[in-house]
This record gives structure tokens, sequence and C-alpha cells, in this order.
């Protein structure tokens, strides 16, 4: 442009060094890639690229006013706008922390919303091998509490009789020394009987149930 329009006087002595310094600037540690001093260590403030594009088309503004004034040829104004201490301020500095001070803080990865229990660990997993919630079984009938299905098949089981009374669990799974105080009858709903539930099984084939 320099040596093709020679008889503008705001294009002489124009190089493409001029361009170059300008676009470092730019692109460099004082805008783009600015860093800042934290615990001794230079950390990037990374500001958004939007910013950054505002703050250079600006520049050019700026360069272009001098030159239209007549107060610089193109290649001074590009220095001097790089330089202006009050252009970055008004233009990029000022912009940058406000846009840092209202950027809301990440939740931390430990931080687990919803139940406090003791049982649950910071991202929400049960904590140990994971024990199942107790759910009572449906359908039961009035007085049988603690329905659950054990293991002994698929076969419902209950921890009272129909009237209240504690149904002994040692009995029915291991045996008992019969210093419970419970009764030893047998757990699956609606059997009763003077078996363990571990035999129920075997009882109902033998020919039915004990009573």
């Amino acid at each position: 442009m320099s040596a093709k329009f020679k008889s503008k006087s705001w294009l002489s002595d124009l190089r493409l060094e001029h361009f170059t310094k300008f676009t470092e600037y730019i692109l460099g540690e004082r805008v783009h890639s600015i860093k800042i001093p934290v615990d001794g260590q230079n950390m990037a403030l990374k500001p958004q690229w939007a910013l950054v594009l505002q703050y250079e088309h600006r520049l050019r503004r700026e360069a272009c006013k001098l030159v239209n004034r007549g107060e610089a040829i193109l290649a001074e104004a590009l220095q001097r706008v790089i330089k202006d201490a009050d252009l970055k301020e008004s233009f990029f500095t000022t912009p940058l922390a406000l846009t840092a001070a209202e950027t809301p803080a990440k939740f931390s990865r430990s931080s687990f919303k919803g139940s406090s229990d003791s049982n649950y660990d910071a991202t929400g997993r049960t904590k140990g091998k994971g024990k199942k919630k107790f759910q009572p079984w449906k359908g039961h009938g009035k007085g049988q509490k603690g329905h659950s299905k054990g293991k002994h098949g698929d076969l419902p089981l209950v921890s009272q009789t129909p009237d209240g009374r504690d149904i002994c669990f040692a009995f029915n799974s291991q045996g008992c020394n019969n210093k419970c105080g419970r009764l030893h009858v047998c757990r699956v709903r609606g059997c009763y009987g003077d078996h363990a539930a571990r035999e129920h099984s075997k009882v109902q084939t033998g020919g039915g149930k004990k009573e």
C-alpha cells in the first residue's frame, strides 16, 4: 500500500513489521495471554475472545482518528495506541476485571445436594457394599408387620403373628436356645406352624403344613 499510494502521506514509511508488532501485542501476554502473579506463580486470566476483539477494534479506530486529524501517520498511530494506558484501562483492563467478578463460582465436585444421611458419600453413592432400604411387603394383612422377601426362595416373611406377637428370627434361621421369649413358629406369611421357615418347603412337600 505504501509503494502503490505514494501520494498518501499517512501511508509513508508503512511496513509489515508495524502490523506484526500490533498483532503480537493483541495476542501476547499483555492482552489475550495476560497473566497475573498469584502465590509466586503467574496465573493466566483467559479473557473472553469477544473482549479481546472489542479492544483490538477500539485501538484501530483510535489509530484512524489520529491519522484523520493529521496528528500521526498510520505507522506511528499503531505504535501510539498500543502504548496508551488510558485506552487499555477503559476498554480492556476494567471490563476484564468486571467480567471476572461477575462470573459465578463453579460448584465443588465434592458437594452433594440431597440427603444428609451418613449412609451417602460426597458423590451421592451409598457407602460400603450398599444395603437396600427396607420396603414393607405389599398387600399384607392387618397386624402382619415387617413383611419382606427373605432368603428362603420367594416366600414372604413376617416378623409378627396376626395377633401382634413377635416371632423369633433365630429359630427360623439357624436355631434358638429357647431363652428369647419370642414365638418359635414359621415366619412364612399365613403359615405360623411349629417348624422353622427354612424347613417350610420340606414340610409342604412332605404332606401338608404342620400346625
